[in-house]
C-alpha cells in the first residue's frame, strides 16, 4: 500500500512539474527537424540526413563533414565558455542558400540553446527555435513559443559586412538593427542570456555572416 501510494504521489509531482514546459528532443537531430519544420515541413527525421548537408567552420572556412554526429559534451563546453574552434553548421540540400546555424547560453535556471535558419543570400533569417532545460513560464520558458520565436523572421544578421547585434535597453524589450523585439516579462535573466547566447553566435559565425567566406 506504502509503495502504491509512493508511485502514485511520484506520478503525481511529475504530471503537475511538467505543466507547461517543452517536450524536449532526444537527440540533435529530433531539434534539426523541429527548427525546421515551420518552413519546411517536408523534413522528417526519416529523411533529416538525406535533406541537410553538414559542414564545420574551421579557422573561417566552411568543410563539409563526412558524417552526421550529435553534439559531444566537450563542444557543448566550448560553446559556452565561447572557445569553439571547430563551429558546426548545416545547408538544405534542396535549398542551397539556407543554412542552419547553433547557439548555446545560459537562462535563470541552466542551459537555453537554439537554431537560426538563415538565408545566405541576403543575411536574413528565415525562422528561430530556442529549446531550455529548466526555465519556468515565469523564468523565461517562453522562449519556446511560437509568438515570440516569429519576432525574429525577417531580420537581418548583418549588412554592409557589420553583424548587428541583440540589445537590450530595457527589462522588457531587446533592440535588433533599429527594430524592438518583445522579451519575455519577468524574466529578466533569461533574456539577458538569449541575448548573450545570440551575439555569441554572431561571433562564431561572423565569417558566414559577412561575407568573408563563400561555400
Amino acid at each position: 500500500m506504502r509503495t502504491h501510494l509512493l508511485f502514485t504521489a511520484m506520478g503525481l509531482f511529475l504530471c503537475f512539474s511538467s505543466i507547461g514546459q517543452p517536450l524536449l528532443p532526444s537527440s540533435q537531430k529530433e531539434e534539426l527537424v523541429t527548427a525546421l519544420s515551420r518552413r519546411y515541413p517536408g523534413i522528417t527525421l526519416q529523411n533529416l540526413e538525406k535533406e541537410l548537408i553538414p559542414y564545420a567552420l574551421v579557422k573561417g572556412k566552411p568543410k563539409e563533414l563526412k558524417r552526421f554526429v550529435d553534439f559531444g559534451k566537450k563542444l557543448h563546453k566550448q560553446f559556452r565558455e565561447q572557445t569553439i574552434k571547430k563551429v558546426p553548421f548545416w545547408k538544405l540540400k534542396n535549398h542551397p542558400s539556407i543554412d542552419v546555424l547553433y547557439m548555446e547560453g545560459v537562462g535563470h535556471y541552466g542551459p537555453i540553446w537554439g537554431y537560426l535558419v538563415m538565408d545566405e543570400t541576403d543575411k536574413t533569417i528565415v525562422d528561430v527555435c530556442f529549446f531550455h532545460r529548466a526555465e519556468t513560464r515565469t523564468y523565461g520558458a517562453d522562449i519556446t513559443l511560437d509568438w515570440f520565436q516569429g519576432q525574429f523572421a525577417g531580420m537581418k544578421l548583418s549588412a554592409d559586412g557589420q553583424l548587428l547585434q541583440l540589445e537590450m535597453p530595457d527589462r522588457e524589450s531587446y533592440t535588433f538593427g533599429g527594430v524592438r523585439l518583445d522579451a519575455i516579462s519577468g524574466a529578466t535573466q533569461t533574456n539577458r542570456g538569449l541575448m548573450d547566447m545570440y551575439n555569441g553566435m554572431l561571433r562564431n559565425y561572423s565569417a558566414l555572416l559577412t561575407g568573408k567566406t563563400e561555400l
